[in-house]
């Protein structure tokens, strides 16, 4: 499976919220580093829209509208960088999670917000995704996750602290991984994935 970046024209629900999101976010920056900057406030807004989203649009098109996001802002960071970000490994895997659709199964930023962006943190749900694939070990990831998010952003300073954060306590995440990827047929695959997101609302 993979989840597509276009949307099913028909389906006037899915245009209308696409409509409505972008409307509601496009006054905000995409690289604002904190929730207050530029007076852009996400959390109520986003839960509010959100919850009337999850009983009238499909996940599918909110997957499909996520992953349209997050390409765009990815090429925008390369133009504002001149191509010297996003870090290669970065961009494939910020995209490779959201084509999965594992932003579904990630619960974003789990101790801090996920700074006001209108979708979970990409760098986040990125982060979740190495824990669950596991090919990458677990130093190698928290250390992507730390460059995904001065590329997407954040300053040095706050990523560094946030990488401290996950390096010496998410231990017991990245082992809960390891314990279901021994034990758990498939678990760690893109089929596990695609099997999980079956019963996503059509």
């Amino acid at each position: 499976m993979g989840i597509s970046n276009s949307f099913d024209s028909s389906d006037w629900t899915c245009r209308l919220f696409v409509f409505v999101r972008d409307c509601l976010f496009s006054h905000c920056p995409v690289f604002q580093t904190t929730r207050k900057q530029n007076g852009c406030d996400y959390r109520l807004t986003r839960r509010v829209f959100e919850s009337l989203r999850a009983i009238y649009v499909s996940d599918v098109c909110v997957m499909s509208h996520d992953l349209q996001l997050v390409s765009e802002w990815i090429l925008a960071i390369r133009e504002q960088s001149d191509g010297k970000k996003p870090d290669a490994d970065v961009e494939y895997f910020v995209h490779l999670a959201y084509r999965l659709g594992y932003q579904k199964l990630s619960d974003g930023c789990t101790v801090v917000s996920d700074l006001g962006w209108p979708i979970k943190y990409p760098p986040c749900v990125m982060h979740d995704y190495l824990y669950y694939w596991g090919g990458m070990g677990k130093r190698r990831s928290d250390a992507l996750f730390r460059i995904a998010m001065v590329d997407f952003g954040m300053t040095r300073a706050r990523a560094w602290l946030r990488w401290i954060g996950v390096s010496l306590g998410a231990w017991s995440a990245w082992r809960k991984h390891q314990k279901r990827r021994a034990t758990e047929k498939g678990y760690g695959s893109d089929a596990w994935i695609e099997h999980r997101l079956e019963g996503v609302k059509p």
